[in-house]
């Protein structure tokens, strides 16, 4: 590559390596999707006592992470910069 290729011109280059392996990198990310980023657990919740309470209804709200959501390297440093490409 050129050093004075435009970000659309190198983007076109990366777009077309994807498109041309597009169900496999899709299968991948999907694979990763279930291996990585979901899991399962166990909760148990107890009343002020102490004791378990079953068959409740609870609903859950994730207000955390430890990783950043996507991962959208098809736009890496596309933007004019450092602060915006962060």
């Amino acid at each position: 590559m050129k050093p004075s290729m435009s970000i659309q011109e190198l983007r076109a280059i990366y777009m077309q390596k994807y498109e041309e392996n597009k169900e496999l990198v899709d299968a991948r990310i999907a694979e990763g999707i279930e291996t990585y980023r979901k899991g399962d657990c166990c909760v148990q919740i107890k009343d002020k006592q102490g004791n378990p309470i079953a068959c409740k209804k609870i609903k859950v709200t994730q207000v955390s992470h430890d990783f950043k959501y996507g991962a959208n390297l098809f736009l890496l440093d596309e933007f004019k910069n450092d602060k915006a490409n962060a």
